[in-house]
């Protein structure tokens, strides 16, 4: 039996959350984290953008496990298998949701509602090939002030695509 596609949509978001988000609310990634990352040998991308920086429109693709410091965006009509159909922004007065995933879904379903429905002209529950799945703030982020949640739009069966469902012009690339 399938996974509901509330479960489905928190799958990738556990693989993408704890490295993407790790880093601090600044708008660049800090030198400390930099530094840390190249003494354990991971190889740094000058042109990457602190996940928290990411804006909806933006069109990247899924970076490695070694890469996990910032996100390399591209232009969208490249190839790309991940693209930020919507920020949300949860008010000062909420407190830290905790670890459990669930306790998210209050926020994150704003994407799955008519969010989606104007980004990707589906309706989510029955979007054949799109699905998303959170970005979301880690303890010591939401401590230093992040409180967005970042919706992430990918394809179910795993494809690379070009263009944009937002544009009409989204074309899947074959493998």
């Amino acid at each position: 039996m399938p996974l509901p596609r509330r479960l489905r949509a928190l799958i990738p978001a556990a693989l993408l959350t704890a490295g993407l988000l790790t880093v601090s609310a600044c708008s660049a990634v800090p030198e400390e984290v930099d530094e840390a990352a190249r003494a354990f040998g991971v190889e740094l991308n000058p042109e990457r953008k602190d996940a928290n920086d990411l804006v909806a429109g933006d069109c990247f693709i899924e970076p490695e496990a070694d890469e996990l410091i910032g996100v390399s965006t591209v232009d969208c009509g490249e190839v790309h298998d991940n693209e930020v159909l919507h920020v949300v922004a949860i008010p000062e007065t909420v407190e830290y949701p905790g670890e459990d995933p669930e306790l998210w879904w209050e926020h994150e379903q704003v994407c799955a509602g008519q969010v989606f429905e104007d980004y990707v002209n589906e309706v989510w529950e029955d979007s054949p090939h799109w699905d998303f799945y959170p970005l979301l703030p880690t303890e010591y982020s939401w401590e230093s002030g992040e409180r967005s949640i970042h919706c992430v739009l990918y394809r179910m069966d795993g494809t690379t695509w070009t263009g944009s469902p937002s544009t009409g012009d989204a074309a899947p690339v074959s493998g």
